[in-house]
């Protein structure tokens, strides 16, 4: 989908796509920006976390992905020393673990669909979603909200206001 819109683009736009939470991705028609990296486009950088499927937030274990002209003209703004050996080694140590992988990908599945069902009884509309969080409408004040789910142990983000 995005692939002729890079293409069309000059050469000197570059985009960055952020696939923080491309692990937690289940449809099928969902296709990563690596694709594009491997493909050779020059003006495509994807980068990715440990924060999210991983459960490494505390870490802040990152990388990116770029075409290797792309990596030399970025490296001098990177700073290498900002990641710790507990991190680098929890990462690597992540990527071994598959059934962490699939324990955590079917369990915020169940938890994704346990919510949605909730939400369709109460008859509140809310995006689909592919990731570890849902966006729901809410009638009312907001704070009222948080505080009524709180009592029932249920945490609610921060308020993403219509723009």
């Amino acid at each position: 989908m995005i692939e002729p819109w890079i293409k069309a683009a000059p050469e000197r736009v570059l985009f960055i796509l952020d696939e923080a939470y491309a692990e937690f991705v289940t449809d099928p028609r969902f296709r990563s920006g690596i694709e594009l990296v491997a493909k050779d486009h020059k003006n495509v950088i994807v980068t990715r976390t440990f924060s999210k499927i991983y459960a490494l937030a505390g870490l802040r274990i990152g990388y990116a992905l770029a075409h290797p002209d792309i990596i030399m003209q970025i490296e001098p703004f990177v700073s290498m020393d900002n990641t710790n050996t507990a991190g680098a080694v929890a990462a690597l140590a992540s990527l071994e673990d598959k059934t962490f992988l699939t324990i955590s990908r079917t369990s915020i599945e169940t938890s994704r669909k346990i919510v949605t069902n909730a939400l369709d009884k109460l008859g509140l509309a809310y995006l689909p979603s592919q990731a570890n969080f849902i966006f729901h409408k809410v009638s009312g004040d907001v704070k009222t909200y948080q505080d009524r789910m709180k009592e029932y142990h249920v945490f609610v983000g921060r308020e993403f206001l219509p723009s």
